[in-house]
């Protein structure tokens, strides 16, 4: 694993509840004595009268990321995620019509994830609860609806923005321009502008509609930013964006992922307490389903793969021959349609059976062109060398402490494996290590720092952004911390408000 760069930041604390459980039981199996406690803000004590800011701020609007905002099945009533009991079926959208957005469902975004249930023997979680009571509690922001603005609603406002982050992000972009128009006309304010706060995937969602607005341009031989959203925009803040894209986002469309991964704030539970927590799993039959995910894989010239001799493999991830013979996904997966097959023949009998098999095929084939297309115009809409209006305000949070996955190996043959860890990799302790050298780099354990500023791998230590987020301010800063406890952690949360009241 390459390790962790050095640091002169100061040290955060992560005030999320499952550490908390996980540090109870450590203490119980062993005393291993006593522990200074790391330096925190104090928050309550900076961001009180007198020094508390004035009102009049611009009304904010909070973008959660991937798996961050509760489906509910709209005819039923149901809570479909999150919901861990189950392995997550009832999520998967249908992939009938190449025309994405007609692939529709009973699922609707109800709200931002502020806490969840994830298991019976643990208590609730703190999703993106922490983060929403700073900006209230010390922002000073009024929680407000869309739907329901208060008077006095264009300022010191917090609006929240849930989305069905399944869908096509585009799609999302653009249900939110809708929003912020509606909400305009509703406050009698034409000329209101918001400051947006996102995480993870919100801040693509963010970053598209400041570029094109309402437009879905990705079917345009040429992108064009006209930079239309951007007129009800002050800044984007984008903590943990992953602005040219995760390999993380390739794992889970070939593994799926644990219904757990969206509250994690370390990285993965000890494996002898998750293995008696009931956990579900989202499998790969599911996420392949989600064009989402597609549009989190890194850019075509991002993209990292290696062979079994751990040399630059290159790969075309928006190919759909790259899929077939790698063999990635429900389209290609030899054994996941044999094992299908079996199970349709038990129903419809074997004649039958085939011909289903060789529809749904056909079927998935299809949906696998069109997505990987538009995910590849997504990357190259967003890319565009236009630079933004001097009006519009870029913010990075981050973190670069953690080793992060950013590549893969592939060993090829007649049942090719891709390979996202090194001690699965055969051979000896070095060519495990070197293995890890070249597919992991410094991030927050989801997101590398070069994705956050929207730039290749490159061993350059030089932050630079792409010429689409190069406003005449750029802010930046960077933790220690992990993807999901960036949100948790005081010292980032006292840089965001500083960041909203401070830096006007």
């Amino acid at each position: 694993m390459v390790a962790p760069p050095t640091t002169n930041r100061p040290a955060s604390i992560n005030v999320f509840p499952v550490t908390a459980i996980l540090l109870v039981i450590a203490a119980a199996a062993s005393l291993t004595g006593c522990r200074t406690p790391s330096l925190q803000p104090n928050l309550p004590r900076i961001y009180s009268p007198p020094s508390a800011p004035v009102s009049g701020k611009p009304p904010v609007i909070f973008i959660p990321g991937m798996l961050g905002s509760r489906l509910v099945n709209r005819r039923t009533g149901e809570v479909v995620w999150p919901d861990l009991r189950v392995d997550g079926e009832e999520i998967a959208l249908p992939i009938s019509s190449p025309v994405l957005a007609q692939n529709t469902d009973e699922i609707v975004a109800t709200e931002v994830l502020e806490e969840a249930k994830v298991s019976a023997l643990i208590p609730e979680i703190s999703v993106y609860g922490p983060l929403l009571e700073a900006l209230e509690r010390y922002g000073g922001y009024k929680r407000a609806s869309f739907d329901a603005p208060p008077r006095g609603g264009d300022c010191d406002t917090l609006y929240l923005f849930p989305y069905d982050w399944r869908r096509d992000i585009v799609e999302s972009a653009r249900a939110l321009g809708f929003k912020i128009e509606e909400l305009k006309r509703r406050l009698g304010r034409p000329d209101l502008r918001f400051d947006v706060v996102t995480h993870s995937m919100g801040g693509l969602v963010a970053r598209y509609y400041a570029m094109y607005g309402e437009r879905d341009v990705l079917d345009a031989a040429v992108a064009c930013p006209d930079w239309s959203g951007a007129r009800n925009l002050n800044r984007i803040v984008m903590i943990a964006t992953p602005n040219a894209g995760a390999m993380n986002a390739l794992r889970v469309l070939l593994k799926g992922f644990s219904a757990m991964s969206f509250a994690r704030p370390l990285g993965a539970l000890p494996r002898k307490l998750s293995r008696k927590l009931p956990f579900a799993r989202v499998g790969s039959r599911v996420t392949f389903t989600v064009p989402a995910i597609y549009q989190l894989l890194p850019p075509g010239g991002n993209a990292r793969f290696f062979s079994a001799h751990l040399s630059p493999l290159p790969v075309n991830l928006y190919d759909v021959e790259t899929w077939r013979r790698f063999k990635w996904s429900a389209a290609f997966d030899e054994t996941s349609i044999r094992d299908e097959l079996v199970r349709m023949a038990a129903k419809l009998g074997p004649n039958a059976a085939r011909a289903e098999s060789l529809k749904r095929a056909a079927a998935r084939e299809s949906f696998l062109r069109v997505v990987l297309r538009r995910s590849a115009a997504f990357h190259n809409a967003l890319a565009v060398e236009a630079p933004p209006p001097p009006s519009l305000r870029f913010s990075f949070i981050g973190g670069d402490c953690i080793p992060t996955l950013d590549g893969a190996v592939i060993i090829n043959g007649a049942w090719p494996r891709t390979i996202f860890r090194a001690a699965e990799l055969p051979g000896d302790k070095w060519s495990k290590r070197k293995a890890a050298e070249l597919i992991f780099n410094p991030g927050d354990g989801t997101i590398t720092r070069n994705s956050l500023f929207g730039r290749p791998p490159d061993p350059q230590p030089v932050v630079a952004v792409q010429t689409s987020m190069r406003s005449t301010h750029v802010g930046t800063t960077l933790f220690c911390d992990s993807h999901n406890g960036l949100s948790h952690d005081r010292t980032m949360q006292d840089n965001l408000l500083t960041a909203l009241l401070i830096n006007r």
